[in-house]
This record gives C-alpha cells, sequence and structure tokens, in this order.
C-alpha cells in the first residue's frame, strides 16, 4: 500500500562552531504568504538543555517548501537561555510571540515572557513576564490560542521540583 503522504526535509539545521546545537520552534504565516519560523539557536560549545541560547529566524517564501538561509536573531539570550516557542495571528492582526526564559543563575527559573509584532516580525515589543512568579513552567510549541473575547490562553505545566545546573533537585 502506498502511503497517504510522501516526508520530505525542507530545512537542515546541523551544528555548526558556536551553534552546536538547533531546537524546537514555531511557525506563523505572514500577510504576504511567506512563512517565519523561529526556533531555539544554542550559542557557544555546549548542547545542554540549559547552556546559553537565543531565538532565530528563517522565512520561507514558496509554502514551506524550502527556507531562506538568512538566519536572523529575534530574541538574544535574555538570562540563560530561551526556548519553547510558540507564534500566532492575533485577531487585531499583530504577531505574538511567546518563549520559555531560563533566568541566569537559576536553573529552576524558568518562566514563559510575550513579545508581540507589529511589523510582521520585523521588529518586537519589550518581552512581558506572563505569570510574573519565580518558577521553572514548562510550555510545549505552539499551544497558545486566542479566544473569542481576545484573552490569550497559554497552558503551561509547573514544575514543584527541578534539578539546578550542579544536578541537584531543589523546589521549583
Amino acid at each position: 500500500m502506498k502511503p497517504a503522504f510522501t516526508l520530505r526535509r525542507v530545512l537542515q539545521l546541523p551544528p555548526k562552531p558556536g551553534n552546536p546545537r538547533n531546537s524546537e520552534g514555531g511557525f506563523v504565516t505572514l500577510r504576504d504568504g511567506r512563512i517565519l519560523f523561529v526556533y531555539t539557536r544554542y550559542c557557544g560549545e555546549s548542547r545542554d538543555d540549559h547552556a546559553p541560547a537565543e531565538l532565530a529566524a528563517r522565512i520561507s517564501t514558496d509554502g514551506g517548501r524550502s527556507y531562506l538561509p538568512d538566519e536572523r536573531i529575534i530574541v538574544p539570550n535574555e538570562g540563560r537561555n530561551v526556548m519553547s516557542v510558540s507564534l500566532l495571528r492575533l485577531a487585531d492582526g499583530r504577531i505574538a510571540l511567546v518563549y520559555l526564559r531560563k533566568s541566569g543563575g537559576d536553573a529552576c527559573d524558568c518562566r514563559p515572557y510575550l513579545r508581540t509584532s507589529s511589523d510582521e516580525g520585523e521588529s518586537w515589543s519589550a518581552p512581558a513576564d506572563i505569570i510574573g512568579l519565580p518558577g521553572y513552567f514548562v510550555v510545549n510549541n505552539d499551544r497558545l490560542i486566542q479566544l473569542s473575547s481576545g484573552r490569550l490562553l497559554l497552558p503551561a505545566a509547573f514544575h514543584r521540583y527541578c534539578r539546578n545546573a550542579q544536578g541537584r533537585v531543589e523546589p521549583g
């Protein structure tokens, strides 16, 4: 039996010096039909989940069949790292970007932040701490939704205990 679809890799982001790993990302369609892909780009030499990372973007101009080679950093490393991207076109036309930020010295502080763009991802607002309390929260990619009331809803898991940078378990 022939498969119902064909799987084809259209973007490879192999490790290289100063960029040992690239990780999960999110997608949004821009008004002109291009696709914006934002993903976690680790920087430095470590591939560890707590290693320094930033958010990078690539653009597809052909409906996701290929991506331009130009990589643009849209959120530099804030604290320890940034990761777990969600993108959403809001009802007012802006694009919302939600991501997790692990704070500088404490691997047990990981919180979601929100930025918005009114110019199709060319620039972004200052980050807003969504939860406002310290703790270790986990959010899967592209889970942000907007209700008909305009309210944003983001499912997040709170981890009561986490492993700090030294490997010790402590309260989150």
